[in-house]
């Protein structure tokens, strides 16, 4: 059976929620956070005023 574009949006919703919990909600972090921002910011996917721990802020 052909995947429906229906189908693939629905996936990638999916996927980016599960993501954005990874990023935000798991308060540990973990070896794909950078990875995981990259992808969110590439596809305008990041949650509203997501700051990376990883930047520092005082420079």
């Amino acid at each position: 059976m052909a995947e429906t574009n229906i189908d693939y949006k629905e996936r990638y919703e999916n996927a980016v929620e599960l993501l954005r919990a990874v990023l935000t909600e798991s308060g540990m972090e973990n070896d794909f956070d950078e990875n995981i921002y990259d992808f969110l910011k590439e596809n305008d996917e990041l949650p509203d005023n997501y700051t990376p721990y990883w930047i520092d802020d005082e420079d």
